[in-house]
């Protein structure tokens, strides 16, 4: 969604590119694709995987929510639509990593949208980053990670990906 489109933000200064820098800092070279789109949801996701997500693509990183609570999908529906993506990737041979978004405790349906995504990385056996958005600095809209967020958020994901695709070989 428009979190990795880099909502905001140059290109530069997005996590996609601030990824790719984390990943050399580890000795990994990667082409890094931005296939995120600005108000996409976790349904918008899954219906899309499949033109996006090209078939060179060795490890997909998987990041939707906020959208989803934006526009008032039930947690099961995300759930689904998170499910349905990691396994569309998974039958691609694509390795997934999911992102995941805690809301506040006082949020309404917070502690079954907060479990969303352990379950999903569980069930698939997939790495997930874990409330992704801790601790980021923001822009002025307070949804959107500024440039220095960004490369936080980028710092915590660089080692995840870079696990995985040395896994791959």
């Amino acid at each position: 969604d428009s979190i990795v489109a880099g909502y905001g933000l140059a290109p530069q200064y997005g996590i996609p590119a601030a990824l790719g820098d984390e990943l050399k800092a580890l000795g990994v070279d990667a082409d890094i694709r931005n296939a995120g789109v600005a108000g996409d949801s976790s349904g918008s996701g899954r219906i899309r995987v499949k033109s996006y997500v090209v078939k060179a693509t060795a490890v997909c990183v998987v990041e939707f929510g906020g959208n989803d609570r934006r526009i008032g999908y039930p947690p099961w529906m995300t759930r689904e639509c998170l499910d349905g993506i990691v396994k569309e990737l998974k039958a691609r041979k694509i390795s997934a990593i999911l992102m995941g978004l805690k809301l506040p405790d006082s949020a309404e349906n917070a502690a079954a949208f907060n479990a969303v995504f352990a379950e999903v990385a569980t069930a698939n056996n997939i790495p997930l980053l874990a409330d992704y958005m801790a601790d980021v600095t923001r822009q002025p809209d307070g949804a959107h990670p500024d440039a220095a967020g960004a490369r936080l958020i980028a710092s915590r994901l660089a080692p995840l990906v870079a696990d995985a695709l040395r896994a791959r070989g």
